[in-house]
């Protein structure tokens, strides 16, 4: 029986040939990994960015109704001022409507936390990654500022109802909230303006959905509801 053995190669010409073919055998399989790679984190930046987009169209309906609704908050403030100094005058409080309250929303944006923790933010260009992570800083401070806002509002309910005695010690508190009130009103206004203004820059949101998002938040009940005049019918003397 006849062993064959494996050909060596005839010369240095044919063993570089065939240390080539497995290089570029090397660098293809190399390359179609690399490619599977970056379509695979292009394909987690895409969602992520989608995610953005949600909570970017979100965040601008809730800035259109904070915006409408900041000259009614004014206006109903004042009427809170008036109902107090009415109340001090008289040393009892009159009969109190029901007090509008702002619309507790969540400003935070959560997607970009998301990307951050998966990886997928460090496949963004560092020029978006740090305009992402400002939008998010503000919206933060937003979400914080806004929950301050929903608080010293909420403190307002408490004049509904009934004649009543109004005590030296409330007149003080209901006044220092409704400053408090009128602070975080304007803040939320000021630090939302600002992160809308990034959120568009960011190019995440075309003009069609930013004017969409906008009449969306026009548009709410609670719009309505803060630019109803609170009822209020003075105590007898």
């Amino acid at each position: 029986m006849h062993v064959h053995k494996p050909k060596a190669p005839h010369g240095a010409r044919e063993f570089a040939a065939e240390i080539g073919v497995i290089v570029v055998g090397i660098l293809i399989a190399l390359s179609g990994e690399q490619m599977v790679e970056n379509l695979r984190h292009e394909h987690e930046v895409e969602i992520g960015e989608r995610a953005l987009k949600a909570d970017y169209v979100a965040f601008v309906r809730h800035r259109a109704e904070q915006a409408a609704t900041t000259a009614c908050a004014t206006k109903r403030l004042a009427e809170l001022r008036a109902i107090v100094d009415d109340g001090a005058r008289r040393g009892q409080l009159g009969t109190v409507g029901p007090i509008p309250q702002p619309a507790p929303h969540s400003w935070e944006i959560t997607s970009w936390d998301t990307m951050v923790a998966s990886g997928a933010a460090a496949h963004v260009s560092p020029a978006q990654v740090t305009r992402y992570s400002q939008i998010s800083h503000w919206a933060r401070d937003a979400q914080t500022t806004a929950s301050a806002e929903v608080e010293a509002w909420s403190v307002f309910n408490s004049l509904s109802g009934a004649p009543r005695r109004f005590s030296d010690a409330e007149q003080a508190m209901l006044r220092a909230e409704i400053a408090r009130a009128a602070h975080f009103t304007g803040l939320v206004r000021d630090i939302s303006g600002t992160t809308e203004e990034a959120m568009i820059a960011s190019g995440r949101l075309t003009p069609e959905e930013v004017k969409a998002a906008r009449a969306a938040g026009e548009r709410s009940g609670n719009v309505t509801s803060m630019c109803a005049p609170i009822a209020y019918r003075a105590a007898s003397a």
